[in-house]
């Protein structure tokens, strides 16, 4: 009964495994004590069985150890990566193209990268500021300023009909300028400048060219004393002294006699600006990740920082200090973060002359004067802002830059003719989200409030105006 017992056990566990997809090959062995057993001595595996665990000898002997045989879905497994800007799960954008960072150029591999910020923009940019000008159209073009006998005239062209021409007079000796348009090249790394002449008659020093470097005129060079026809002449401005918002050029005809001509044709002058686009780049890889459920997603959450929090005002401010620290320098930066629930009074302030408030939609800048710069850019509430004012009273130059929460900040005003100063204006009391002595408070969030001593460039706020300060600076 035994033996008949054994065998009908052997017969169920062989039908449960055809049935799960698993063909077993068998042998007859005849055991010392004449009793039959049926040993497997391999199997084949079915349909979608494809994972296996333990050893044949689990099943050929009596001894509690087993072969699990498991079979998985044969359903498509979905993959997504960070690189994509899609979700098929939740419906939520996923955030991330990062694909140009060098770091991932070569993976995924087996090296896991740090955070890194990376600037993958791909290089300069050039933007034209006058457009091959010929004077074809009313004297002087718009913007252009002459002094003397500088007119157009048609007896001598290079492009067109007309180009721009300086006589001598019939008697004695004349000078007189051609000056361009203010060209705003303060974001500059460089300057091209193309432009045709010619000059009859032998002049030397009598045609120049120069450029303003915002303070002065600096003689380029003596176009006289080239040969008789059209010369073409073009120059790569890298010197940063005419990296100005208010670069120009100059032809100087100067003491040109009778019979006497320069003419200008065909001025072309771009500016060529680096273009940044930083962006993170992290490369991580997940181990054990139980997918069990039916839809699901991996997600990484990025650390914020510490600090987490801002500075909230309905109807007070803060007092800087104890209300007597003098930001009043020959040359300083003072930068923020603010938001506002209602647009209007006065974001930071320590004097009646040395003060930030609104006209309306527009912060106006009190340094040493009222209404020292105005902003361009107009404030909207329920928007995060940087805000630097920068200024160098050695140069006459205040600055203001604006960037928000999307945009990295950008001159958005400037002067150069700033000549008053705020080393002498004194302190009332440093207030940030009002002014001195608590005037005007703001309505909203302020957080960052800084302050240099020196006059910051717009590379230098764009590369830490978005880093938070922790309190151990």
């Amino acid at each position: 009964m035994r033996k008949k017992s054994k065998t009908s056990l052997f017969a169920c566990s062989l039908v449960l495994l055809l049935i799960l997809g698993i063909q077993l090959f068998s042998a007859r062995t005849v055991m010392a004590q004449s009793e039959d057993t049926y040993n497997p001595i391999a199997y084949n595996l079915r349909g979608g069985t494809s994972h296996v665990s333990g050893q044949l000898t689990d099943v050929q002997f009596d001894d509690g150890n087993y072969i699990v045989f498991e079979s998985y879905s044969t359903g498509i497994d979905t993959m997504k990566s960070v690189d994509s800007n899609r979700s098929d799960v939740d419906s939520s954008t996923s955030k991330g193209t990062h694909s140009s960072f060098s770091a991932q150029q070569y993976g995924p591999d087996s090296i896991y990268d740090t955070l890194t910020e990376e600037n993958t923009a791909s290089g300069a940019s050039n933007t034209t500021l006058i457009n091959a000008e010929s004077f074809e159209g009313t004297w002087a073009p718009i913007g252009w300023t002459e002094t003397g006998a500088w007119n157009r005239e048609s007896n001598q062209a290079y492009g067109g009909i007309y180009s721009a021409d300086f006589d001598g007079p019939a008697f004695g000796s004349a000078s007189g300028d051609l000056d361009t348009p203010d060209l705003n090249c303060f974001d500059a790394t460089a300057i091209y400048v193309s432009f045709y002449f010619r000059e009859d008659v032998g002049l030397a020093a009598e045609f120049q060219l120069r450029f303003w470097n915002g303070s002065t005129w600096v003689n380029i060079e003596y176009l006289g004393g080239y040969s008789l026809g059209w010369h073409h002449w073009e120059m790569k401005v890298t010197n940063s002294q005419y990296f100005k918002s208010d670069f120009k050029i100059r032809w100087r005809a100067d003491a040109v006699d009778n019979g006497e001509s320069a003419y200008v044709d065909l001025v072309t002058v771009k500016k060529e600006v680096e273009m940044d686009n930083y962006e993170l780049d992290l490369e991580v890889q997940w181990t054990n990740a139980n997918y069990d459920e039916t839809n699901e997603e991996l997600a990484i959450y990025a650390d914020k920082g510490k600090n987490t929090h801002s500075l909230n005002f309905s109807s007070g401010y803060m007092i800087v200090g104890d209300g007597t620290p003098n930001w009043g320098s020959t040359a300083g930066t003072i930068s923020f973060w603010i938001y506002w629930d209602t647009i209007g009074n006065r974001p930071w302030g320590q004097n009646n002359d040395m003060e930030t408030r609104f006209s309306a939609s527009n912060l106006v800048i009190d340094w040493g004067y009222a209404n020292s710069l105005i902003s361009n850019a107009s404030f909207a509430s329920a928007r995060w802002y940087f805000i630097a004012i920068v200024w160098n009273g050695n140069h006459d130059e205040l600055c203001l830059y604006i960037g928000d929460q999307e945009n990295l900040p950008i001159l958005d005003a400037y002067s150069d003719t700033w000549t008053s100063a705020v080393s002498t204006v004194g302190v009332t009391e440093n207030n940030f989200m009002a002014s001195r002595g608590g005037i005007d408070p703001t309505d909203g969030l302020g957080d960052d409030l800084r302050y240099w001593d020196i006059s910051r460039n717009l590379t230098e706020l764009q590369s830490d105006y978005n880093t938070e300060l922790t309190g151990s600076e």
